[in-house]
């Protein structure tokens, strides 16, 4: 389907281009360009800078390599770079730290993109090539450069050099939209443009500098270069077909069921293309093609769905790639996109496998990108397991705060925090990460940060852990309060008072709570604050404090994580080294539904009287990291919810060898919304090739389930085996992850074991509700073998049959087999329905 079409009639037309159209090539080692500060460079609330960039060579990380640098060492300005094989990054200094906005590795090497960073509305976005590639909210006040503007290279940290080719650099104060961004990325501009700070065009061909046609008109110098840089400009080919994105693999159906795949591919070439076909493996292996057979204008961007499922099952980290193929393609550096999947034993995902976080190669930041899917009502809890390994050059000697965090459409949460150890490995460290039920749905990024200034720093690893359950308050909704990675404590000349944060409670909230990380950090202060100074603060509900907060931990010593070096054993502000921070929780249930409040979070005074900011190097500035949410439960949902689950694709096959026969194909479907659904689509597969779609009048409400016996029927060969996928689709379904079940059979049941009446077989009750299965059997049956199997065909239970009467024991809700396996050869199935 189309996901979106781009604002790009200019930005694909050519006829606009400056005539000379030249860049400069910059050698990764020692050249860059130096321009003069000015005010209007400065980062501000309304911000964009953009250019057009070709890689030679990647740097290993994205901050190594400069695109335009503005940022000082002492944590002040902004820098666009890129590396780390495609990945942009635009870092800005807030708060006395750095924040960073980054994006996947999806730029290709020796290829131009058009690259823009926006501030606007307290977010900060990234585009690549006209497409929103990673955004954020503004953290902090920004911090004014103090450095000249560098291009080619960090102008506060020397050495970060940019391989490749710069064209056509924009400044504005002001907020560029989307449509303005690819409507103008290759035009020429006037230098007259309301709000445009600067415009190096790079056109000039020959000399030792570039000039700015923006009013400011200011020079950029050569440092270590020569005409020789001088190069051709960007160019864009008349057909391009490149791949975006692999997506759409819930990480957590895909342990148990086929799903889809979506192929997200754009138009980066100047003509229309059609009929594009998409080629799918997995780990080298190519597995089918299709071929979308759709229209695509310049720019336009097209999520394809895969009608053929995906069958990741019992296949352990797999890397789908997809491959974008066409005859008139004139590009094919970009065909390519992937995604690899980390996996884990049951309902975990594996988010990071002892990743490697340094201050070198690995970065401090490290990301994964994951879809869950998009209800998680049936758990009952999930849990987020930290463990920290060793580098074989060693861990880093310091405490460091590290945390993990979230990146969705409703935000950046962080989940969890916890200390590195002085120097040796800990874990495993368990949060519950429940609260964050509601955001932890669909596609994902999520963020791993670790504050380590060595080159060795720490392996990671961290995984999720689902566990199914009842739960009386399956439904949740959570809002922000307090969300700062450095809150200055103490300084006279700034004030450390909080926002009161009001909010109405929805109208079917039952229960309710806050849930505060905080900690406190900073030392060689006055008290030694904010690391090592006990203080008590105060959480106040419309006027009334309702917890006082003693944030101190004075159990340091008897830390699991022991023997460590350095001042482990001493008590902190709400921390301890090689420890996981607990969330601290006070209940709100003394409000009701519906009911508008107030929240405070009142820090006791202080006052840091040794100095004021950050000196560089005899303190470090009391502040405190505090991520605060107001969390609300409920019964019923906060959102209507549209889905529909396969449960189930159930044959019946008769006959052996070449004279078997598809009798009847049968489709169990389970509306597990909120909402009543009715002319959906159902359709089922034979190995991958598909035999029927149909349509279902009928309204299928919500909470029920149905059975859709199909009218088309196949002839089968003479296999052994074949692979069933039945398919449900409804245009407004929310979740694609469950949507397909899958069923390997080749079970018969001979015409001689009906002659000899060995084919009763009775169970019940069916539907089972109380977990116990009653099996009465032909005494043909005996020494027979049964296995309770899944629906894909995994043995859950196996029996040997000595008796003509079994009991059998299923808890779990959802259709089941009973295949019985007799000494002579023959086979009998016997489907169950396991309802909640």
């Amino acid at each position: 389907m189309i996901k979106h079409l781009l604002f790009l009639i200019s930005f694909f037309c050519l006829t606009s281009i400056l005539g000379q159209n030249t860049s400069l090539f910059f050698n990764g080692q020692n050249e860059n360009l130096v321009i003069e500060a000015k005010p209007e460079f400065q980062m501000s609330d309304n911000f964009t800078i953009e250019a057009w960039i070709s890689a030679s060579e990647w740097k290993s990380q994205s901050w190594a390599g400069t695109i335009i640098g503005h940022d000082g060492a002492s944590t002040d300005g902004y820098v666009f770079r890129a590396g780390d094989n495609g990945r942009l990054s635009f870092t800005y200094a807030a708060d006395g730290i750095w924040q960073e906005v980054l994006t996947d590795a999806v730029m290709i090497q020796n290829q131009w993109h058009h690259i823009a960073a926006t501030v606007g509305s307290g977010e900060v976005k990234l585009y690549i090539d006209g497409l929103e590639s990673a955004s954020k909210p503004v953290s902090g006040i920004f911090t004014p450069a103090t450095s000249n503007l560098f291009i080619g290279e960090s102008s506060g940290f020397a050495g970060r050099f940019w391989e490749g080719f710069i064209d056509e650099i924009r400044i504005w104060n002001v907020t560029r939209t989307q449509e303005q961004l690819v409507d103008n990325a290759s035009v020429e501009l006037t230098g007259l443009e309301p709000s445009l700070s600067l415009n190096l065009t790079m056109n000039e061909g020959i000399g030792n500098t570039t000039m700015s046609i923006a009013p400011l008109g200011c020079e950029a110098l050569f440092i270590n270069m020569d005409e020789s840089n001088w190069s051709e400009g960007y160019s864009i080919p008349q057909f391009d077909i490149a791949m975006s994105k692999v997506k759409g693999i819930d990480v957590l159906n895909m342990k148990t069921r086929p799903v889809n795949v979506i192929a997200s591919f754009a138009n980066n070439g100047m003509a229309e293309l059609s009929n594009v076909d998409l080629v799918v493996s997995v780990d080298g292996t190519e597995l089918f093609t299709e071929t979308a057979e759709v229209s695509i204008a310049p720019g336009e961007v097209i999520d394809y769905t895969f009608e053929t499922p995906l069958d990741l099952i019992d296949v352990d980290n797999p890397t789908v790639s997809i491959v974008a193929v066409h005859p008139d393609d004139q590009n094919t550096l970009n065909n390519e996109g992937a995604i690899t999947i980390n996996t884990a034993d049951g309902n975990i995902v594996r988010l990071f496998d002892y990743r490697q976080h340094n201050f070198g190669a690995a970065g401090q930041l490290n990301t994964y990108n994951a879809q869950l899917p998009t209800d998680l009502s049936e758990y009952s809890q999930i849990l987020m397991h930290i463990d920290l390994r060793c580098p074989t050059t060693g861990c880093d000697p310091w405490d460091q705060p590290a945390s993990i965090r979230v990146v969705s459409s409703e935000g950046e949460f962080e989940l969890a925090r916890y200390m590195t150890p002085f120097g040796i490995a800990c874990g495993d460290w368990t949060v519950d990460v429940t609260d964050f039920k509601e955001i932890l749905t669909g596609e994902l990024k999520f963020e791993s940060f670790v504050q380590v200034w060595g080159p060795s720093g720490w392996l990671v690893n961290i995984d999720l852990e689902f566990i199914e359950g009842d739960n009386m308050f399956p439904h949740q909704k959570i809002t922000p309060l307090w969300t700062t990675n450095y809150h200055i404590y103490g300084d006279p000349g700034i004030s450390h008072d909080l926002d009161t944060q009001s909010l109405i409670l929805e109208n079917n909230t039952e229960a309710s709570h806050i849930r505060a990380t905080v900690t406190g950090h900073g030392q060689g202060n006055s008290l030694n604050a904010a690391e090592f100074l006990q203080r008590t603060h105060q959480y106040v509900l419309n006027g009334t404090t309702i917890d006082n907060h003693n944030l101190w931990n004075t159990d340091c010593s008897t830390n699991s994580c022991s023997e460590q070096l350095g001042t482990w054993l001493f008590s902190r502000a709400g921390w301890c080294p090689g420890e996981s921070v607990e969330p601290y929780l006070i209940s709100t249930d003394m409000v009701n539904a519906g009911d508008a409040i107030t929240l405070d979070y009142e820090l006791q005074d202080y006052t840091n009287f040794m100095n004021t900011g950050y000196n560089g190097g005899s303190h470090t500035e009391p502040h405190f990291r505090i991520w605060t949410y107001f969390v609300e439960r409920s019964s019923q949902r906060y959102t209507n919810y549209s889905n529909l689950v396969s449960d189930a694709i159930i044959p019946s096959i008769s006959g052996q060898g070449s004279n078997q026969s598809l009798d009847v194909v049968e489709m169990v479907i389970t509306n597990n919304g909120s909402e009543d659904l009715t002319d959906f689509s159902v359709a089922y597969m034979i190995d991958d090739v598909l035999i029927t779609t149909e349509q279902v009048s009928s309204t299928l409400v919500a909470g029920a389930s149905m059975t859709h016996t199909f009218s088309q029927l196949e002839s089968l060969g003479s296999n052994d085996t074949y692979k069933f996928y039945g398919i449900v689709t409804h245009p407004n379904d929310e979740n694609s992850g469950d949507n397909i079940s899958k069923n390997i059979t080749g079970f018969t049941v001979s015409a001689d074991e009906i002659a000899d009446g060995a084919s009763f077989i009775n169970v019940y009750p069916n539907p089972l509700s109380n977990g116990i299965l009653q099996v009465e059997l032909d005494p043909t049956y005996m020494d027979s073998k049964l296995d309770l199997m899944s629906m894909d065909g995994k043995v859950i239970q196996s029996y040997i049959i000595q008796s003509a009467n079994l009991e059998m024991t299923i808890n779990d809700h959802g259709i089941y087999l009973i295949r019985i396996t007799h000494p002579d050869g023959f086979i009998a199935t016997r489907r169950i329905v396991v309802m909640d």
